[in-house]
């Protein structure tokens, strides 16, 4: 985790400077690419959770949060550990007296990555994609949650559409939706 104060950003980088490691087996967790679901997986052995809300809800934090959630038994456990960081997310913490802002920072961005930290108020996640959590509990059920890009992107209207019909698109490549959750902001 890198934490930075805010003035200190150069909002033009992208941000890469703390790679995550974990003590704790990731191999459960999958990510499927663009427009291509895991083929492997049959009906009955998947939930598919179509994830969608505003730019900047934390959608991406939530598929985070939900990894921690999954890959550790114990809340003694999560803090002994490293997080799990499947999607590299950043956001503005206010911390001191002063509530001095400063931008936290998780994961690592590189070339292949499907976010975009360069611009303020756009979409971050540029595409949707799948990651796949094996349950563990005895049988072969698995969660596939899809994150999507954000409405309410800066660059307008056609964006918004875009990333829709990409949304839709993405999303007729499955066999079956078993939940939509809107992510809403406090």
């Amino acid at each position: 985790m890198v934490i930075l104060p805010s003035n200190e950003i150069d909002h033009s980088q992208k941000y890469s400077e703390q790679k995550v490691s974990s003590q704790a087996s990731v191999s459960e967790v999958s990510s499927t690419p663009l427009l291509s679901p895991s083929p492997t997986l049959s009906n009955d052995d998947t939930i598919n959770i179509l994830l969608l809300g505003e730019t900047g809800v934390r959608k991406s934090t939530f598929i985070n949060a939900f990894a921690n959630y999954i890959i550790f038994n114990s809340f003694e456990q999560t803090e002994s550990s490293e997080p799990i960081v499947i999607i590299p997310v950043s956001f503005i913490m206010t911390i001191g007296d002063n509530f001095e802002e400063c931008i936290v920072k998780f994961g690592e961005v590189d070339n292949f990555n499907n976010e975009n930290f360069n611009t303020i108020g756009q979409s971050v996640t540029q595409h949707c994609k799948s990651y796949v959590f094996a349950l563990n509990n005895g049988n072969e059920r698995k969660v596939r949650i899809i994150d999507t890009p954000g409405f309410g992107d800066t660059r307008g209207l056609d964006q918004d559409d875009r990333n829709m019909e990409h949304t839709l698109q993405y999303i007729n490549n499955l066999t079956h939706l078993n939940a939509i959750c809107f992510l809403l902001k406090p």
